[in-house]
């Protein structure tokens, strides 16, 4: 028993870092009537005030990457999931970063809160490209795609979620482009 608390509480400190990680801030614009302090003890209250759009800047609770539990990747084991999905197992909202909001071994963002933490369990391909992540989840399901990945080299039904982008032209669906995080709020 102690050996697996020793094991687990390393683990537990890697899934609470990424809720630490900074503070996010938003402008808002606010109209109205804003006064400053005077001294004067005229009957005159609009000296000192000005009507009109100010910037605020608040506080907004920040969104993360976060991993993907399921079996996302091409073949008959794995999941469709889409990002509301995968984002309510953490008990958050489908968020984007800079319009990206999934990533895949291929896909590999390198900026926004928590991208450091992605597990890339199905192994990394090629550069990352830009390394901003994927702007579209496509869920194939069903017998209308085959793969020859099957370990047993029969030909089957193919089930995943994979991480592409909106301006890719043709796709490879390889076991590097499954979802394997999203962006979440």
């Amino acid at each position: 028993m102690r050996k697996y608390l020793y094991t687990f509480l390393p683990l537990a400190a890697l899934w609470a870092a990424p809720a630490l990680a900074e503070i996010c801030y938003e402008e808002r614009v606010t109209t109205g009537l804003q006064c400053s302090e005077s001294s004067s003890s005229s009957a005159d209250f609009t000296t000192g005030c000005t009507f009109g759009p100010r910037i605020e800047k608040v506080e907004v609770p920040c969104g993360r990457w976060v991993n993907v539990f399921s079996e996302t990747r091409l073949g008959e084991s794995g999941a469709s999931v889409t990002h509301a999905q995968a984002c309510a197992v953490h008990g958050l909202k489908p968020s984007s970063f800079q319009g990206k909001t999934c990533a895949s071994g291929e896909r590999r963002p390198t900026v926004g809160n928590g991208w450091q933490y992605i597990n890339y369990r199905y192994g990394k391909k090629g550069d990352g490209n830009g390394g901003d992540g994927g702007d579209r989840i496509e869920v194939i399901n069903g017998a209308t795609h085959y793969t020859i990945e099957d370990p047993r080299g029969r030909f089957g039904p193919v089930v995943g979620s994979m991480c592409y982008d909106y301006s890719m032209k043709k796709k490879n669906h390889t076991k590097q482009d499954a979802v394997i995080a999203v962006f979440c709020q």
